[in-house]
């Protein structure tokens, strides 16, 4: 059984999960399902009990395909691992030299180097995840400089009403694991029929227009039907890729019934309908009169995970059934 992964996303990447006793029984019965909020249920088979992870994962793969590299506009505000990520980490999995390829193709002409201006400590390739501080841009006696997620905010403002501003900020990743679990239940015997109501909510954040990346947070929850007590609630926060055709929505409460199999013991999965990408936040840096008076420019990368969702789902989440002989 896979360990649900530690949600470590942004501001409100903490684990949330609260479990009544009578709504246990109910959420170990669930049909695999993914809901959006303007359509009906989309089982992905009712019924279905999944024996393994890689059973799931095949699952999901058709439902919810992911990209094996994305790339996301502006500096992720939501779906950001929090944890320290170390370069040596990344590098044995995208080097940044493919990154720094990479970045030019999927983010745009806003990083092609000025062909007018030299430049200096060019690429600025940080050690870890926590190495955000821009040197060039010192604000006082008592501060070293800028933060990256500064840069890229000012990055995105428009120097008029109306004028578009494309900043030279995003991030390039390549898939490390995909469809994470964010809450599971305890196994329950099974021979029940169950009635189960099931609802995922999904609050927008930012936009690429100020120097942020498109995404957002879901709260997921499995609630017993009958009493609507709270079974089981999970939560997470992801970015919307360059890719993405369709953002998550709201899924509407629907009340599914379904019945654990004999001679086994059941339980749910939660699933994000996304992955986690390990690469590099980059953006481009130039300085027309630096500390030293000369033009130049620079590409900074520091390395980071982010959370993605798939590209072409509108449904945050796939609950599966799960069983083990008993």
């Amino acid at each position: 059984m896979r360990t649900p992964a530690e949600p470590t996303t942004g501001i409100s990447g903490r684990r949330r999960t609260r479990l009544v006793a009578r709504a246990l029984a109910a959420a170990a019965g669930l049909t695999v399902a993914s809901l959006s909020g303007t359509h009906s249920p989309a089982f992905a088979g009712e019924g279905v009990w999944y024996d393994s992870d890689a059973q799931v994962d095949a699952m999901l793969a058709r439902t919810a395909p992911l990209n094996s590299s994305e790339a996301v506009m502006g500096y992720p505000v939501s779906g950001l691992d929090t944890k320290m990520i170390q370069l040596a980490e990344v590098e044995s999995k995208y080097p940044h030299e493919k990154a720094l390829e990479d970045v030019r193709v999927k983010l745009g002409s806003a990083f092609k180097r000025d062909p007018d201006v030299a430049a200096k400590d060019s690429p600025d390739i940080r050690t870890s995840s926590q190495d955000v501080i821009e040197p060039w841009i010192p604000r006082g006696s008592f501060d070293n400089g800028k933060s990256a997620k500064e840069e890229c905010r000012d990055q995105g403002i428009p120097p008029a009403p109306g004028v578009e501003v494309k900043p030279a900020c995003g991030f390039v990743g390549v898939l490390e694991s995909p469809y994470p679990s964010i809450s599971q239940t305890p196994h329950v015997a099974g021979e029940s029929k169950l009635t189960l109501k099931q609802e995922a909510t999904v609050s927008k954040v930012e936009s690429n227009t100020t120097g942020w990346s498109v995404g957002g947070k879901v709260n997921a929850r499995i609630n017993k039907a009958d009493t609507g007590e709270l079974g089981v609630e999970g939560s997470f926060e992801y970015s919307q890729s360059t890719t993405t055709t369709h953002g998550f929505t709201t899924m509407r409460d629907e009340t599914v019934e379904t019945t654990v199999p004999g001679d086994h013991f059941g339980w749910i999965d939660e699933r994000v309908n996304g992955g986690w990408y390990i690469g590099y936040i980059v953006y481009k840096i130039t300085l027309m009169n630096g500390a030293d008076d000369a033009p130049k420019q620079k590409l900074v990368a520091i390395p980071a995970r982010v959370l993605i969702q798939s590209p072409t789902t509108p449904s945050p989440v796939t609950w599966a059934q799960r069983k083990v002989t008993s």
